[in-house]
């Protein structure tokens, strides 16, 4: 799976995607479980650090485990 451009496309709204949240700060991005509310993605966790800075790419869950564990 790759990242997506949050400014090249968008998930489908209300859609549970994973977020890549930069602070700019050294050591300090985050990747968080998201939702597009159709104009900005938000972390869905309010004491992440990734809830106070905006996403620049995004991907959807990968598929689980093929041998069911």
């Amino acid at each position: 799976m790759e990242w997506i451009n949050i400014k090249e496309k968008q998930p489908p709204i209300r859609e549970t995607v994973l977020g890549y949240f930069p602070d700019g700060t050294e050591g300090g991005n985050e990747v968080s479980t998201a939702i597009w509310t159709g104009t900005s993605l938000h972390s869905d966790f309010p004491n992440s650090t990734a809830y106070c800075f905006k996403a620049t790419h995004w991907m959807f869950f990968p598929d689980p485990p093929s041998d069911g564990v």
